[in-house]
């Protein structure tokens, strides 16, 4: 895909970027090499031998757990405060 000067200066005010007049072309050229590099990995496809899509994802199910006795958090304090212990050594 071919970009030009016009649609460089467009997207560069779109990203609020100044850039020189001078480098319009030069940016339109690396621009076009960009998206011919995605239009070649965009139609890149694998032959059915050459996949591998690994073993199938575990499924665990979408219970609700009680946390209400847990010893991480304690009773509100006042309004909507909650104590939660110190971690020790955190950064």
């Amino acid at each position: 895909m071919a970009v030009g000067p016009e649609t460089v200066r467009h997207i560069a005010q779109l990203a609020r970027l100044e850039l020189p007049e001078d480098r319009l072309a030069e940016v339109a050229v690396e621009l076009s090499a960009i998206l011919a590099h995605m239009d070649a990995i965009a139609s890149f496809q694998l032959g059915a031998a050459a996949r591998d899509d690994g073993p199938r994802p575990q499924r665990r199910p979408d219970t609700p757990v009680d946390f209400s006795d847990s010893s991480l958090v304690q009773a509100p304090t006042e309004g909507t405060e909650v104590l939660v212990p110190q971690v020790k050594d955190a950064s």
